[in-house]
């Protein structure tokens, strides 16, 4: 099984980038981020890395997952988060975070692969 993990260097993605070494079904794991994050240093951390490909990527770009074909699963953690600093950029944010989420359901009926979508 192939798995794709969007937003890897957030809080919760950065914690499932170091322990999903321990689900043996998965053979190959891409993991993407557009770096913005804090969490950045997680990537370092990972226990098994030879199972990991890392892709710096703009989610929201359409098509931006075009160079993924064999993924069975999407766990979908990429968003722009800042609960106190939205209201500032709120349209920004809210455009971004639609943009990701249209691109990653487009990416899933176009390859039929299941979607995870965690929510904070």
């Amino acid at each position: 099984m192939n798995l794709l993990i969007t937003g890897c260097c957030g809080h919760i993605g950065s914690y499932l980038v170091n322990n999903i070494h321990k689900i043996k079904k998965i053979k190959k794991t891409f993991i993407i981020d557009n770096l913005k994050s804090t969490q950045i240093n997680s990537l370092f951390k990972s226990k098994k890395k030879k199972n990991l490909e890392f892709n710096k990527l703009e989610l929201s770009m359409k098509n931006s997952l075009h160079k993924f074909d064999k993924v069975d699963y999407i766990i979908h953690l990429a968003s722009m988060t800042n609960a106190e600093g939205s209201f500032d950029k709120k349209n920004e944010m809210y455009k971004n975070n639609i943009d990701c989420m249209n691109n990653v359901i487009s990416f899933c009926k176009r390859k039929k692969a299941k979607l995870i979508h965690i929510s904070s």
